[in-house]
């Protein structure tokens, strides 16, 4: 709650806590993992914008979300075939 308060941001953000964990967790079911990845991507985003905006370390704050969002993104291109279909790689075959 201080670094909420630090950044002058409103306390109704904790929410976004919950929501974002609640995503994390819906992430790993099949159906719902591309929307989840979407929101997930535009929750991440907005860190990096509050990160930026209170300048803060680049490697330590600001693109950890970016890095995080890597992980979600690949993690769903290794679990989705569909997914791998649609992007433009060459296999070997």
């Amino acid at each position: 709650m201080h670094a909420t308060l630090d950044h002058r941001l409103p306390a109704a953000s904790f929410g976004a806590v919950a929501r974002t964990s609640r995503a994390a967790v819906i992430t790993g079911r099949a159906l719902s993992g591309l929307a989840i990845a979407f929101l997930l991507t535009g929750y991440l985003g907005g860190a990096v914008a509050t990160h930026v905006r209170i300048l803060d370390p680049l490697f330590s704050h600001i693109l950890f979300p970016v890095y995080l969002g890597a992980f979600i993104w690949g993690g769903l291109l290794l679990r989705d075939a569909r997914l791998r279909a649609f992007l433009p790689w060459r296999s070997r075959a």
